[in-house]
Formats: C-alpha cells, structure tokens, sequence
C-alpha cells in the first residue's frame, strides 16, 4: 500500500469512526541525538530526513490531532540552502492533513517562523492557545515559588513568533511591567545590562533552547526560568542555574495521551503548538490542564 493510500484510509476512520476527532496533522522535528534515538532509529532518520511520515496520534479533552515525524533538525531549517526542501515540506504536510481529513496542518518548534519568513501566507495556528497557555504558566511559578506580585517578566526572543505576541498581551493579564529582550531590538545591550542590578523576576524563554545559555550569568539571583521552547534546557545549563539559585520549569505543554508517548520532559503532555492547532473547545485552555515540570 502506498504511503498515500495509508493515510487516506486513516483519514476514513478519522471522517467515519472518530468524527473528526483528530482536527490537526503536526510536524516534529528532532531536537538532537536524545530525541532521535527515543523516537525512532539514526538510519530510518537520515533516509526520511526531508519527509514527513506519519508518527502516532495524541488526544485531550475533546480533540487530538495526528503525530507527523521527520529526521531534519533546527540547522537543516534555517541554512537558506534549503529552502526548496523546507517547502516541500510545507506542501507534503498540507497534503497529508487533507489525506487524513483534518482541519489544519500545524509545525513546532521554529517552523512556523521559518515559513513565516519564507512569505508562506497561513494563520499562526501554533500560537493562538499557546500564548494564553503561557500566561497562566508564568502566574503558576509565580505562586509556587511565592514570587512578589510585581516581580517583572522578561521575555527572551520578544520579537520571535510566539515571543511577539506574548509581549504584546501580557502586560494586562499578568498585571506587572513585561519586559522585551531580543538581538532584535535596539534597546538590547540596555535591557542585558540592567539585568545585572535587578531584583528576582520571571525570565520566559521564548527563542531558542541554546539562546539562554547566554544569559544565565545575567539573571538575578532567587530568579524563576519558565522555558517555553523545544525542547528543554541542556544539562549544563541547569546546572549553571542551580549554582546561582535560579528555579527552572519547562512548559511541557497541556496534559494529554499519546501513542507513542513524547520523549523526557513531554512525557504525558502534547506539546503546546499542536495542543493549540488541536483545541476546538474553551475546555482545551483550563489552566490546570498545562503541565509544568520543575528541573
């Protein structure tokens, strides 16, 4: 049977038995070597490195969506040498969410941002919830870790996909002064060296999983790191926080089933872009629902 012919007749269940119940179709790359071995063999990788193959499913609440898996990592996306197979990727993903009758297709990581510059037109689908998710996780360690009301937030990668719009609304949700930090922005330096004298905050890792690392020394002592991104903290990154006395959380993302079940720190969770592109019901956002894991 041909990959194609498979995943139409797994779009016929999702139609005829599910109805619909798996709504989206989301990419995942593979972050490093971890995350390759717990999820599938090096040599199957390499030869499916440019295409997407249909992985698992994953369910919550009301909706679920379908596991879609590739052997490329962050530096195959971003090196401007591939951007015709990026788009390929893009075109092969749109055709298997239409094959297995779902709404959308969705992409985590940096993906949504590296098609975002390529100019492909789609809606931020991965962000929508995602934001909202994030919000409510910066008042969750804000409570356990008994933090000031007023203790500021910084955003790292305030200009990035999600980042941008976590800056743009937070500021009423959460109440206290939301700050930007990007190599972007024009007031950086500015931003890293008042660091240095501020008071204990909540510093939201909204760039990349190797952008903090060049902050750690500036972070202020007693400080909470919540990490948004994929996939989580490298171990000598927390060991440096652990030695200054900064907590870290990883925003596993909304607490759900999986077949297979996601690698470590996503263990029991889906990840938040496919959980957004997922959700169909205000039930999908119940801030009990994201799980966070303390490292």
């Amino acid at each position: 049977m041909s990959a194609d012919a498979s995943l139409r007749l797994f779009g016929l269940l999702n139609r005829w038995v599910f109805r619909r119940r798996f709504r989206t179709a989301t990419l995942f790359y593979l972050a490093d070597q971890r995350y390759l071995e717990s999820i599938t063999f090096s040599w199957y990788a390499r030869r499916r490195k440019w295409t997407p193959v249909l992985g698992g499913i994953f369910t919550f609440s009301d909706s679920g969506g379908f596991i879609c898996v590739m052997g490329c990592n962050e530096a195959d996306f971003c090196d401007p040498a591939n951007a015709g197979r990026v788009m390929g990727v893009y075109m092969r993903m749109e055709r298997m969410a239409t094959l297995l009758n779902t709404d959308t297709a969705s992409y985590s990581g940096i993906l949504p941002s590296v098609l975002a510059r390529m100019g492909v037109d789609r809606q931020p689908i991965e962000a929508e919830r995602t934001v909202v998710w994030v919000r409510r996780a910066v008042k969750q360690v804000r409570a356990l870790c008994s933090m000031p009301g007023d203790a500021e937030v910084i955003i790292l990668g305030s200009e990035g996909h999600i980042g941008k719009r976590l800056t743009r609304q937070a500021d009423a949700e959460l109440d206290t002064a939301v700050i930007p930090l990007d190599v972007r922005r024009a007031d950086h330096q500015k931003v890293k060296e008042a660091l240095r004298a501020a008071q204990p905050l909540i510093f939201v890792n909204a760039a990349r999983d190797d952008a903090l690392d060049q902050y750690i020394d500036l972070i202020p002592t007693g400080s909470v790191v919540l990490n948004e991104v994929y996939p989580e903290c490298s171990s000598a990154a927390l060991l440096a926080l652990k030695a200054r006395n900064i907590r870290y959380f990883h925003i596993s993302g909304v607490a759900a089933s999986s077949l297979p079940q996601f690698p470590r720190a996503y263990a029991g969770a889906v990840p938040c872009c496919a959980a957004s592109a997922a959700a169909s019901s205000s039930s999908a956002v119940n801030p009990a629902s994201v799980v966070l894991r303390e490292s």
